[in-house]
């Protein structure tokens, strides 16, 4: 295989690995998995597993997995990978298709057209037929072990539709929720309207979400605006990650306090922040 081809098989393979995440789905930066992995906790049941699998996490909590075969290493680093980062990976997912303006408005068309025209998504649907089959057989355990972490709501799946297909799917305050934010956030006539219309959404949409059952010892509330969090999900402690300078967006700032007094503690990752 020429060196060319070699560069063209790994950026496919790269591709693939960003595209197959499409499946995940889920509101994957909001929601807690009620089968959520904690660091030495515990035992849970994954299905077409080969035999036995241990993980263990060191002092770093970085996980560490023992199984028999390496489709079982997979499909447990998917399951693993959804239960901390699902939210980073649906956020990727949209980004390699394009569809980031559906969620953080216009402003990201540009973001969108590029992607789409560079194709990633294309290259990764015709990745399959290059790869062997041991390592098409891999990349699926991997999946399969990110969908059996999701027990996906189908009042939240809506936020990954367009109004209308959310309008069919017969959530129709949802719709009316969305359209309202949409309209409020342009009526502020904000250079960057897209923040604030996921905060309005938030919270128009809030009173026609669904509460998550379980109760946690701790949440955590790793992607901005933090409504789910705040008012969704019942924890001991809650902890909101603020990834934004606040500086150099404009947002509801009154909006933004209301839902941060309702957690315990707010980490910020950068003085920036």
């Amino acid at each position: 295989m020429s060196t060319r081809r070699k560069r063209l098989f790994l950026f496919v393979i790269a591709a693939l690995f960003i595209a197959i995440l499409v499946i995940a789905g889920g509101v994957g930066y909001y929601i807690w998995s009620e089968q959520r992995v904690l660091p030495g906790r515990g035992e849970i049941t994954l299905s077409g597993l080969d035999g036995a699998v241990e993980v263990y996490f060191d002092r770093y909590d970085i996980p560490h997995i023992e199984a028999k075969s390496e489709q079982d290493i997979a499909r447990v680093i998917g399951y693993l990978q959804a239960s901390y980062r699902l939210w980073q990976m649906d956020l990727t997912r949209r980004m390699a298709t394009g569809r980031l303006a559906e969620v953080f408005g216009k402003s990201l068309l540009p973001v969108d057209t590029f992607q789409r025209v560079i194709g990633l998504h294309r290259f990764a649907k015709r990745a399959p037929s290059e790869m062997e089959t041991e390592t098409v057989a891999l990349i699926q355990a991997y999946t399969d072990g990110i969908n059996t972490l999701l027990k996906e709501n189908k009042t939240y799946k809506t936020f990954r539709m367009s109004i209308k297909q959310t309008i069919k799917s017969g959530h129709l305050p949802i719709a009316l929720a969305r359209i309202l934010a949409k309209y409020k956030a342009n009526q502020d006539q904000s250079s960057e309207s897209g923040y604030k219309q996921m905060q309005y959404m938030w919270k128009y949409a809030s009173p026609f979400l669904p509460k998550m059952k379980k109760e946690y010892d701790v949440a955590i509330s790793y992607l901005w605006p933090h409504d789910l969090v705040a008012k969704k999900v019942k924890a001991k402690t809650k902890v909101a990650w603020i990834h934004t300078d606040f500086s150099t967006v404009e947002t509801d700032q009154k909006a933004d306090v209301e839902i941060w007094d309702h957690f315990h503690h707010i980490i910020a990752v950068s003085d920036d922040s």
